[in-house]
């Protein structure tokens, strides 16, 4: 990957409102594009707001709100995207492409080139289930810098997820959140600095602030490097955090700390259940 400058973007979301939170969107990657980033990542479901509780009502507003699949909203975001030579990570609530009444929580990339990327939530969290759909897939895409590969909110709870990237031959990993303000105040800034050490890639959390259906989110959001350092952080206001990487920097860490040579996948199996959890029996005296 080559030397870049990214950015992530903690904004305020406003709950169903598509026309004011699309504007929040676009300003931000206006903003970022402005300051020479050549990314920016935006939080999780940042057309919608947060979900609540299950309720008829409530569900069937938040698919009105909803972005349908390739809709304004793609649209405008892919004519920025190429217009201002960066590439948009943002986390969307979209209208499945066929099925009616069906959402999915998506990262989606929108590349300087005109291309898109989508990544749909694997891991979703209580109520979650049900409102959308699970993603099945964690895949890589190449934008003009560096190979990138998105998570969005609980997925980064697993580290199975970033691993799958980074064998994939992600670089970066961006990953939008819609996360609350946690118990440990710094706890995104560890989870950002463990999977980029683990995996020597980037990883860039952007999470939203703000409150919804009585729910705090806490921003937090950080930038952190392969070798576990972090770069930038936020604190719990709409902000914008911008960083310079350094491909260099990607490569010296692979090598000074083997860890792609050093695994032992045939080992894990207990991690995808391939074979039973071995426990140690106490020998009697």
């Amino acid at each position: 990957m080559n030397d870049m400058k990214v950015a992530v973007a903690q904004i305020e979301i406003a709950s169903l409102s598509k026309e004011e939170n699309r504007a929040a969107i676009e300003r931000a990657v206006v903003d970022a594009a402005a300051q020479g980033c050549q990314l920016v990542v935006l939080p999780e479901l940042s057309n919608t707001g947060f979900i609540r509780s299950y309720d008829a009502s409530f569900a069937r507003a938040f698919w009105e709100a909803a972005e349908p699949h390739d809709g304004p909203l793609f649209q405008s975001l892919g004519a920025l995207a190429s217009r201002h030579r960066i590439a948009v990570v943002v986390g969307l609530a979209v209208r499945h492409p066929v099925i009616t009444g069906v959402l999915r929580n998506m990262s989606v990339l929108f590349a300087a080139d005109g291309s898109r990327h989508e990544h749909v939530k694997v891991h979703l969290p209580r109520d979650e289930k049900r409102y959308f759909e699970e993603g099945a897939a964690f895949a890589v895409a190449d934008i003009a810098s560096a190979r990138l590969g998105m998570l969005v909110c609980a997925d980064i709870a697993f580290p199975e997820a970033a691993r799958c990237l980074a064998l994939r031959g992600a670089e970066l990993i961006a990953v939008p959140m819609c996360a609350p303000t946690p118990a440990n105040p710094v706890l995104y800034t560890g989870l950002a600095a463990a999977r980029a050490y683990e995996n020597q890639a980037y990883v860039l959390i952007a999470n939203r602030v703000g409150s919804d259906h009585g729910v705090r989110f806490g921003g937090g959001s950080v930038i952190a490097a392969p070798d576990g350092t972090v770069l930038a952080t936020l604190a719990s206001e709409p902000d914008m955090a911008v960083a310079e990487i350094a491909g260099g920097l990607l490569v010296d860490e692979r090598l000074r700390q083997t860890r792609y040579r050093d695994r032992r996948p045939s080992t894990y199996g207990a991690i995808t259940q391939d074979e039973p959890v071995q426990h140690s029996e106490r020998k009697q005296k």
